[in-house]
């Protein structure tokens, strides 16, 4: 890949980076119909230009990065929500991934799983409403409602995880 190449593939990375849009699938599209890279390589590149993202963020944001060091309550919760995000995310992601992706006829299951997550999240706001208990701020959260907060995040991850875990292979040739 020439530098022409990579300064536009950098544009494109640093201007989807900051919209709501997937900026690994921008590089991807950009990689492979533009440059005609195979789709190994744009996604390898597009993995590598997300350091760049990173590094990035933590310039932009290192006030707000001290401050939550400074903040033993808020380290807390970080840590927690990240350590359940993980443990939901990954089985979640191997199950999509490894177990689900093998026949085209389970592809519907993680929206399955969903659908139910959300009723039961509708039933939930259902009974929370007649038997109000409000938490208001970090101040008052206790540890299970860290943990609350990582498994939703973690269950919330299911359809993305879905989504990227296909993505990344050679499109069917029917």
């Amino acid at each position: 890949m020439n530098e022409l190449y990579a300064i536009m593939l950098g544009l494109v990375q640093g201007i989807s980076e900051w919209l709501p849009i997937s900026s690994k699938t921008q590089i991807l599209f950009a990689s492979t119909l533009l440059f005609s890279l195979p789709l190994a390589v744009a996604y390898a590149f597009g993995l590598f230009m997300e350091i760049g993202s990173v590094g990035s963020a933590l310039v932009y944001f290192q006030r707000d990065i001290r401050m939550v060091f400074n903040d033993r309550k808020l380290l807390r919760y970080l840590i927690v929500v990240t350590a359940f995000t993980g443990i939901v995310g990954a089985p979640l992601y191997y199950l999509t991934d490894k177990v689900l992706s093998t026949s085209p006829y389970n592809i519907g299951i993680p929206m399955v799983l969903l659908g139910l997550v959300l009723i039961g999240t509708g039933l939930y706001i259902r009974y929370s409403r007649t038997n109000p208990r409000l938490v208001v701020g970090l101040e008052e959260m206790k540890l299970k409602n860290y943990v609350l907060v990582g498994v939703a995040q973690g269950i919330a991850a299911l359809p993305g995880v879905n989504g990227t875990a296909t993505s990344t292979r050679e499109p069917s040739r029917y």
